[in-house]
Formats: C-alpha cells, structure tokens, sequence
C-alpha cells in the first residue's frame, strides 16, 4: 500500500476510534442499568467525552457525529430522544471561546469548568423530564447523577488522555 493510502487509513481509523470508545463504555454502563432506579448513578459519559475532546483535540468532536452520540445515549438509557444529542451539540458552541484558556490550565480548573457544564446539562435534563411527565419532580435524580459524573470525570479524563496519547498521537 502507499504511503498515501496508509495515511488515510490511520486517520480515518483515528476519526472514528473516539467514538467507538465512548460508544463501548456507553454500552457497559447504560446497557445494565436502562430506565431502573439505579441509571441515576450512571455517569454522563457522553458528556465528559464532549467536553474533554472540544478541549483537547476538537477534530474529533464534529456536530453530527455528537448528534449521532447524544441519539445513541439517549436510547440506550430510555430517555428523551434528542435530548442528549442537543445538549452535546451545545458544549462545542459553549467552549468555542474558551478552549485555550481550559487547555493551559491545570486538571482543577478544567474539571472546575466541567463542573459548570454539567450543572447546566442536568438542570436541562431535569426540566425537560419535568415537563415531560407533566408535574414537579424532584431534583435528587439529577443531582445524583451529576455528582456521580462529576466524580467519574477524573477517570474518564484519565482514560480518554492515555487513548488520546496512545492512538492518537499524529
């Protein structure tokens, strides 16, 4: 093969790797927990990937591949179609101005900012829901899940810097 070709295989291979990682750990964690009691301790994996590849390698955080991310959560864990997919989309455009000032900073101020994120997507996740089942609900769903996102962030970051590191490095 020339070195051409190789070179659009390994990034075409590169493009969708990060996907198909997040994909795998969406299947791991939502898969067992789908709409039970209990997929509230399940972290927003899909939103911490969003967040660390907007901030690091924004290449690999396109809007339609987001779409299609936030549709494939969304039915993995029996929520609301679509409602992933628009709050991915947004964390692109709710980063564009401050990409630089997460990527030269340390680990806490860029989970600090993360933090900030996730609080914005779990008040939309719980107002829609509320609106949704037509009453007042409770806020500890949501909470719960964003601490437990919140906590799981170091992890995933961990995970998605070491991928980033060992796959794609160009």
């Amino acid at each position: 093969m020339p070195a051409k070709a190789d070179n659009i295989v390994v990034s075409a291979v590169q493009s969708i790797a990060p996907f198909v990682l997040v994909f795998l750990l969406l299947l791991v964690t939502r898969v067992p927990f789908r709409a039970s009691d209990m997929s509230m301790y399940v972290p927003l994996i899909s939103l911490s990937f969003a967040f660390y590849f907007t901030i690091h390698r924004p290449r690999f955080t396109p809007i339609l591949s987001l779409f299609l991310l936030g549709l494939a959560d969304d039915f993995l864990a029996g929520g609301v179609i679509g409602l992933t997919s628009l709050i991915l989309v947004s964390v692109p455009a709710l980063l564009l101005n401050q990409r630089r000032f997460f990527r030269n900073r340390s680990f806490v101020v860029a989970w600090a900012g993360f933090a900030l994120v996730c609080l914005g997507a779990s008040a939309v996740i719980w107002l829609v829901e509320a609106f949704r089942i037509g009453a007042p609900i409770s806020p500890f769903p949501a909470i719960v899940q964003m601490a437990m996102t919140l906590l799981a962030y170091p992890v995933l970051s961990w995970i998605f810097g070491t991928f980033e590191r060992m796959v794609l490095r160009s």
